[in-house]
């Protein structure tokens, strides 16, 4: 019962956050990166409780599960990073053929590992929530994510661009 009212006063905190006008800052530029952060995981909480419609005991079953996929999801991007980060030095360093060649292996690596969290775990979340709301989970996810390239593409309430206060104009054609 004690995790049930965590979970909800999580969920309306993160209500309340996603609720914030674009316009108090949500996507300033100037807002701390782990405040960002936080206020991004905030909305896909809120939004992915929303769209899969979670009873509270799918809920607790479910968000231990997701959050163990996304620290994988984290941990990969990470090494990711790491590896595309040494990729690019060995080749601006000028390193050999065979050192060039094994940051290669471990660069493809883990780009092969990237996308294959979330299917790794969905037996766990059909255990969860059942296979109709795993499919929404997947369909969800990138629901949210094409929406979040909406808000920072045409940030403000209006779709107001950051810097003119208005979407930017197409250029004629011909212009460069």
């Amino acid at each position: 019962m004690k995790k049930l009212a965590i979970l909800f006063a999580a969920l309306g905190l993160s209500l309340s956050a996603a609720a914030q006008p674009a316009s108090q800052g949500q996507y300033s530029r100037n807002i701390d990166p782990k405040q960002k952060q936080q206020l991004l995981q905030s909305e896909k909480i809120a939004f992915l409780t929303a769209e899969l419609e979670l009873t509270p005991e799918e809920a607790q079953r479910f968000w231990p599960v997701y959050n163990k996929a996304q620290d994988e999801i984290k941990s990969g991007n990470v090494a990711f990073r790491e590896a595309q980060k040494a990729l690019r030095a060995g080749i601006q360093e000028g390193k050999d053929e065979k050192e060039v060649k094994q940051l290669l292996s471990a660069y493809i690596k883990a780009r092969k590992e990237r996308p294959d969290v979330m299917a790794k775990y969905a037996g766990d979340f059909e255990k969860a929530i059942g296979a109709k709301k795993t499919a929404k989970l997947y369909v969800s996810e990138e629901k949210f994510r094409q929406s979040q390239i909406h808000k920072l593409s045409h940030k403000g309430p209006q779709g107001q661009h950051p810097d003119k206060g208005q979407r930017p104009q197409p250029r004629p054609q011909g212009a460069r």
